[in-house]
């Protein structure tokens, strides 16, 4: 118990002095939102402006909400070309129904992600969502012209699954092939 104690003051000390970083969970258990900073320091990575919204989306079940919006949009002040917060606040912004701005996240972050091969998952779902987008305005048109752009360039052939979407397992040609065929429909 004695080490515990001095670890925590150890900890608390140097959060204190501004030397380190540490989340306020670990000293007042109140905000959870915190709890995601602090497996962040566990798995000895750098807490990012986006855990905070990522920790309210996936309290919310894997969903957006009002305040998963916020703190993404809190987030992308900071940090503007934080992929993880564009992909997130686009999903969130199509939860709550703002296609319109869904889309255009999902269209900038797409312009953002890089060329290489690890990256191309990102930019095959980013644009796969702004088709979805589409088709959740009635823009049929526009919805298959973003599939389509899918199909017509080397795309990831690593399957995901989005389980709140009722998406997947399955790669993003074979999406976007289907998407072709028959429109998006947003289930909740």
């Amino acid at each position: 118990m004695f080490l515990h104690e001095t670890a925590y003051e150890v900890l608390k000390d140097l959060h204190d002095s501004g030397l380190f970083s540490i989340p306020e969970v670990l000293f007042s258990g109140r905000n959870l939102q915190e709890a995601n900073r602090l497996l962040s320091v566990f798995r000895d990575r750098k807490p990012v402006a986006a855990d905070e919204g990522f920790a309210a989306y996936i309290q919310a079940g894997g969903r957006g909400t009002p305040e998963a919006v916020r703190l993404f949009r809190i987030a992308l002040q900071k940090e503007r070309a934080s992929a993880e917060a564009q992909w997130y606040l686009g999903l969130s912004l199509f939860d709550l129904g703002y296609y319109a701005e869904a889309i255009q996240t999902m269209e900038e972050l797409e312009s953002h992600v890089p060329e290489d091969p690890g990256e191309r998952w990102l930019r095959d779902w980013a644009r796969i969502w702004i088709g979805h987008g589409h088709d959740m305005l009635g823009e049929r048109e526009a919805a298959i012209r973003s599939y389509r752009a899918v199909l017509q360039r080397e795309t990831d052939p690593t399957e995901v699954t989005m389980t709140q979407y009722r998406i997947g397992p399955v790669n993003a040609e074979e999406w976007a092939t289907r998407r072709m065929d028959s429109p998006y429909k947003h289930r909740s």
